[in-house]
């Protein structure tokens, strides 16, 4: 079973597929947020992708 941790290194890497497992992983929580009000914004929920993207290839990894 893939780790989070290599996905995250992937990512870092430029590999798409790993951001894809990633999104897969988390999406029901990506979009209980983007449905705060009471229904499904789409453009939240883009928002959310798009920061997680940026997030995961600025993020620092530990050793």
């Amino acid at each position: 079973m893939r780790d989070l941790y290599s996905l995250v290194l992937r990512v870092k890497r430029g590999d798409d597929e790993a951001f894809r497992v990633i999104t897969k992983r988390f999406d029901r929580t990506l979009r209980h947020n983007s449905s705060r009000r009471g229904y499904f914004e789409e453009d939240c929920y883009q928002e959310c992708l798009f920061r997680l993207y940026i997030g995961l290839k600025k993020y620092k990894m530990m050793n």
